[in-house]
């Protein structure tokens, strides 16, 4: 009894020396907050205006130096500077800021335990954004490596590593490699993590996604609709993750032709962002981005026009004009404007599309194939001599690429069937899809 009373005794004190080196990180994090936010307040600067980007690139310097002897507390500032900054879009900035917090941890174990997984984690995701796909193949194989090493193999964490593997393969344009690997993994994660955990239903998320662009319409309505159910079951409909896996469906529905339901899906995602959010959150920008496509599947293409300018605003202001979500909206607009006959117009979009994407993107990625098909759709339209040779090229890209299945081919062999272009002889033709 005494021996364990004495363990007892021994834990109860570890215990509380752990709490209270907890609360003073804690307090260290919430003192340096407020006195961030309070170097923007004008009444204290005497500045009429300072952003919050300006006031952590300044605070940054205060904890390199007067925190240097404190690593803990300067490497969860650093996590926390990273993040902030990347929501903010400062993406240069903070992808510096995690790659400093990188640094910090170096070889400590305890520091690597606690921080490196997340740290890794934010510049990965800053990585993906601004789509460095050369420079990040290393960080996610050393990120892989390391979480397993310090959580072990069958851990969310190392689930969750891998899956940025996966997510790698996806954006170089590999979707059968991409939705394979996320297959297995969503395997180990239900049995890990349960079914209804988050994790588990982001990465069934990112395997409808992988389907969805892989051209495999009916497996990736099969698991978003299992996963949506999962998740409306566990937790409350204005669950982000629940808000997540609505709209994910919805696209799913376009793509089977069920066109009217993906709208109804759409419209409620966007309701239910607005009432817990309100309306200038970001994912109101998403729920728009489906309407639009929703209303250009329905034939009601002017409604569909005046939606996605409107996107094309607001993901420039949010994203930027070149991020690959705003040029994919863009592709999307092109396209609708051909359906409404205003093929030059549609030409012009397109064309900064493609430009925009194959600066980040080789010419054998999905949204670079999508553009191209968009683009033989508008010089079909305009009757230009050109179009038959562009349908050829763009045919085989998508079969080199995608496989001789896909469904971007269907749209290809619709846009081939409905026009005809000028010929050198003086005379017309229509293109052809071989």
């Amino acid at each position: 009894m005494t021996a364990l009373t004495a363990w007892d005794f021994s834990n109860i004190q570890e215990a509380r020396e752990q709490a209270e080196r907890e609360a003073r990180h804690a307090q260290q994090v919430s003192d340096f907050l407020i006195e961030t936010f309070a170097a923007a307040n004008p009444q204290v600067t005497g500045v009429p205006e300072v952003t919050v980007k300006q006031v952590l690139g300044d605070r940054l310097e205060h904890v390199n130096t007067a925190l240097s002897e404190q690593p803990d507390t300067q490497v969860r500032l650093l996590r926390t500077m990273a993040l902030a900054l990347q929501k903010l879009g400062e993406f240069e900035q903070s992808e510096a800021t995690a790659r400093q917090a990188i640094s910090v941890i170096g070889d400590d174990p305890s520091l690597r335990a606690e921080h490196l997984y997340n740290a890794q984690s934010i510049l990965i995701s800053v990585l993906f954004e601004t789509a460095q796909l050369d420079n990040i193949e290393p960080l996610i194989v050393q990120h892989s490596a390391d979480t397993e090493a310090i959580y072990g193999a069958d851990s969310e964490q190392a689930i969750m590593a891998a899956n940025r593997l996966a997510t790698l393969d996806f954006y170089r344009g590999d979707l059968e490699a991409a939705a394979s690997s996320v297959s297995e993994l969503l395997r180990r994660a239900q049995r890990v993590m349960g079914p209804a955990h988050h994790q588990t239903l982001l990465l069934a998320g990112n395997l409808v996604a992988f389907y969805y662009h892989g051209g495999q319409i009916d497996e990736a309505l099969a698991v978003a609709e299992t996963n949506y159910e999962t998740a409306s079951a566990a937790l409350p409909a204005d669950n982000q993750q629940v808000l997540a896996l609505l709209t994910n469906l919805a696209s799913v529905y376009n793509e089977r032709g069920d066109h009217q339901l993906a709208l109804e899906r759409y419209t409620d995602y966007r309701d239910r962002v607005i009432r817990q959010f309100g309306e200038d959150h970001v994912n109101v920008v998403n729920a728009q981005r489906g309407i639009g496509t929703s209303l250009a599947f329905l034939g009601r293409h002017e409604e569909a026009a005046e939606v996605q300018r409107e996107l094309i605003r607001q993901q420039t202001l949010h994203l930027g004009a070149q991020h690959p979500e705003t040029l994919s909206t863009r592709g999307n607009y092109a396209n609708t404007l051909s359906e409404l006959g205003r093929h030059d117009e549609a030409l012009i979009e397109v064309d900064l599309a493609l430009d925009g994407l194959l600066d980040q993107f080789d010419e054998g990625h999905y949204h670079v194939l999508f553009a191209r098909v968009v683009k033989s759709q508008a010089l079909a339209g305009l009757g230009d001599p050109g179009t038959q040779a562009y349908i050829d090229a763009t045919y085989r890209l998508i079969v080199d690429n995608l496989g001789a299945s896909h469904y971007y081919l269907g749209s290809l062999k619709e846009i081939a069937a409905s026009f005809s272009y000028a010929t050198p002889d003086g005379g017309t033709a229509v293109p052809s899809v071989n």
